[in-house]
């Protein structure tokens, strides 16, 4: 979708419609659409893509920007997983604090018993992102398992995620990288919830009103229900895990793996 999204926009702009008529709009339309739908999360599914790994993915700041920012946040999400395997530091944590709001739910306002996490600035965070650019440098150039003529070749049909986890051993922090990237299922549950608040806002009785009001008061109506929830005295943030690594461990039950 990135790469489609992109080539559009390269068309639209390019000198060979300069000048055809409605090309200004039809560039405006891009323009606002490109902002509006672009994530960081687009920009590393791009580059992780084997279908679009000839493409000059380097040069293009926007792209290099995202993938770094996803990166570096499953860097976090991957210390923050080794550490809790290793000596249960979290889940304890969220355990005490959830008995302290039980007992008394006005310390929900307050800011203590909660887990420290490592940051982007970690050491550990730091060398995990040197070293999947240093593999992703390694993929770039085809070298290794990357150089045999069947690899790539086998992207054609395979799944990328599939591919990753087949070929991907040789670069185990950008395999790690990519299969968490590159599996995320696509929902539009989301948009169904928002159609539904329109549906609410803008009715028979209200059918004149316009596009950027009937968004304003949908804004209104879905932010007030979630900011009224969050007023709840034993509100807890909900917690979704990348994966189902976390089940069973307690991490996801205490809102640890909330990096998403």
């Amino acid at each position: 979708m990135y790469s489609g999204w992109f080539e559009l926009g390269e068309n639209i702009n390019s000198d060979e419609v300069a000048g055809v008529p409605y090309q200004k709009f039809a560039s405006d339309k891009w323009t606002y659409r490109w902002a509006y739908g672009h994530s960081d999360f687009a920009s590393a599914a791009y580059v992780l893509d084997p279908e679009f790994h000839s493409h000059k993915q380097a040069s293009n700041t926007e792209v290099t920007t995202g993938f770094l920012n996803v990166v570096e946040r499953l860097g976090i999400l991957r210390e923050v997983r080794e550490l809790e395997a290793a000596d249960s530091r979290f889940s304890p944590s969220w355990a005490k604090r959830e008995k302290l709001i039980s007992g008394d739910p006005l310390k929900q306002q307050t800011m203590t018993d909660f887990p420290v996490y490592p940051d982007e600035k970690s050491p550990a965070n730091v060398a995990f992102v040197v070293r999947v650019n240093a593999q992703l440098a390694m993929y770039r150039k085809r070298e290794g398992i990357f150089a045999r003529p069947s690899t790539f070749k086998a992207a054609v049909e395979m799944p990328a995620h599939t591919w990753w986890m087949q070929y991907g051993a040789s670069v185990p922090e950008l395999q790690y990288v990519a299969c968490l990237v590159l599996a995320q299922p696509a929902s539009a549950s989301i948009i169904e919830r928002i159609n539904s608040e329109f549906a609410f806002v803008k009715d028979r009785r209200r059918n004149r009103l316009t596009h950027t009001r009937a968004n304003k008061l949908v804004a209104l109506f879905h932010n007030l229900r979630i900011m009224k929830a969050m007023k709840a005295p034993l509100y807890a943030e909900p917690a979704v895990a990348w994966t189902d690594v976390d089940g069973g461990s307690g991490i996801t039950k205490y809102g640890v793996a909330h990096y998403e």
